[in-house]
């Protein structure tokens, strides 16, 4: 299963092995670490897409037709995917959760990038349990969302049990990640937030203790997502924080047009990045601040999203870190306790013509089955969502174009982002939902969409072919969508999905491939 660790990644790995592509049913567990992948070894072949059928237009989320002809043009030419389709089980799950982004006429900065949601196991009951998280109002008086966790009693039926597990943190919060950090066999989990973070211990009876102060992990900065990962070795989850910039209320500059009183989300040029944060567990309960120490601290970029994940093949966990307009970093594990960072050098710095991107959704995967891993990265609107394949010398190739990414991904904003194989038939697809940051665009004579289309690419044996599920409203339709997480939540050994929307209630995309 794969749990969202913020609105722009998608993987920590629970309970796996090394390669998150494949299908449920055939992970292999090893150890009860939250990492970042699920495992692989189904290799048949189906037919792909009908490349004859007409796709449905897009409509709203109430299935109303689109006013604006823009907004249509993402089915055009994209053929149906017969071997895909997904359906909606929100309405009877039993989850009531509402997503709020904090969003006001100030438009302060952190409201715009949404939330993500966790999925774990609370009570090792076998059946995955979920965790959303809201932002909230940075105006005191408006009433607050609180986080909420459901249980997963079977058969898509879900159980609110927020109060008792203590989860119910009303913040501002922003990614989730879940590991087992003092590996007693049950999930603990870690909210990365605009204000100190929070870090839950599972007691291991249905309930969580938080333990951010006593721990040494309630960083005070803007967290946006954080990995588990077990970078030395030891037999103890470390864990990587990503922070983005530094920014606070009073400090929300004034973007757009005064004189007519439209305002607008700021570029994220305008607030100065803040350094991320490495954890060494001590395992006594305690973490050590070893930011400095381990040379993570030496770049200050604007962090989305981070993986971990093995690049290099050397049974040493590395880190792959995406920053918003500044290159991204692949921070490599030296094995002595320092990250060296070689993403300029290998090929994941830049795109093919080497401009910094937005960075922002992350996933990770042997895209083309050849015994690498290969990097998968989303980004803002004009730019590509990009495809690093890694070569047998070890370095990255940026082959969006060539393997059929470019074209489809250019018009919108991706977010979270899953690089699984829906339909067990060996390859690795990928999934992204979009949606703008900016939901006023349209007063001051600026084209685009704040709800737009989730896209879809079947992995045809390497290539990529943009394609629309069958029988899939979802996917029809256009969301204001954030982040995503993926998990068999019905226990039949295919990929769900649940995605986070902006201010609404998340959809769960029950797999049907």
């Amino acid at each position: 299963m794969f749990s969202n660790a913020s609105p722009w990644t998608t993987t920590n790995r629970l309970i796996a092995d090394s390669d998150p592509a494949m299908p449920p049913q055939s992970r292999k567990p090893r150890c009860r670490i939250r990492l970042c992948y699920a495992v692989a070894a189904l290799f048949g072949l189906l037919n792909g897409c009908d490349h004859d059928s007409s796709s449905p237009p897009l409509v709203n989320e109430d299935n109303s037709p689109l006013d604006d002809a823009s907004e249509r043009t993402p089915s055009d030419g994209v053929p149906d995917c017969d071997r895909f389709q997904f359906r909606s089980k929100r309405l009877e799950s039993g989850i009531t959760f509402h997503h709020q982004s904090g969003d006001s006429p100030e438009k302060p900065f952190p409201a715009a990038n949404g939330s993500g949601v966790g999925i774990l196991d609370l009570d090792l009951d076998g059946f995955s349990d979920l965790l959303f998280v809201s932002s909230n109002s940075f105006d005191p008086g408006v009433e607050v969302v609180a986080n909420q966790c459901y249980r997963n009693s079977g058969q898509w039926g879900f159980l609110d049990v927020t109060s008792p597990t203590g989860l119910e943190f009303a913040g501002h919060s922003a990614g989730v990640t879940v590991g087992d950090f003092n590996d007693d066999g049950f999930p603990d989990v870690y909210l990365t937030c605009f204000g100190p973070n929070r870090f839950y211990e599972n007691q291991g009876d249905g309930t969580f203790r938080e333990v951010s102060s006593s721990s040494g992990v309630g960083h005070p900065g803007w967290g946006t997502s954080a990995a588990f990962l077990d970078y030395d070795n030891d037999g103890y989850l470390d864990l990587y924080v990503g922070n983005y910039a530094e920014w606070t209320p009073d400090q929300n500059e004034y973007c757009g047009d005064r004189e007519r009183g439209i305002r607008m989300y700021c570029s994220p040029k305008s607030v100065a990045p803040q350094a991320d944060v490495l954890y060494h567990n001590l395992g006594n309960g305690t973490f050590a601040d070893v930011s400095e120490s381990s040379q993570v601290a030496i770049q200050r970029f604007r962090t989305q999203g981070v993986i971990a994940v093995d690049t290099t093949a050397d049974g040493l966990v590395d880190l792959y870190v995406t920053n918003d307009i500044h290159p991204n970093s692949l921070l490599i594990n030296q094995g002595n306790g320092t990250f060296v960072n070689q993403a300029d050098f290998l090929g994941v710095a830049y795109d093919h013509a080497g401009n910094a991107q937005a960075g922002m959704g992350v996933a990770s995967a042997d895209m083309d089955r050849d015994g690498r891993i290969d990097l998968f990265v989303t980004n803002f609107e004009g730019e590509h969502n990009t495809l690093y394949i890694q070569g047998e010398s070890g370095f990255f190739t940026d082959a969006s174009h060539l393997r059929g990414i470019t074209s489809g991904s250019l018009p919108w904003i991706g977010w979270g982002t899953a690089a699984v194989d829906f339909n067990a038939d060996g390859w690795t697809d990928l999934f992204v939902i979009n949606g703008h940051t900016d939901n006023n665009m349209h007063d001051l004579g600026r084209e685009g969409t704040y709800r737009q289309p989730p896209l879809f690419w079947e992995n045809r044996q390497g290539k990529f072919e943009q394609c629309i599920p069958r029988d899939s409203p979802f996917f029809q339709s256009v969301h204001p969508g954030r982040g995503i997480a993926v998990a068999d939540l019905d226990q039949d050994l295919d990929w769900d999905i649940v995605c986070c929307l902006q201010d609404l209630p998340p959809e769960l995309l029950e797999n049907q491939s």
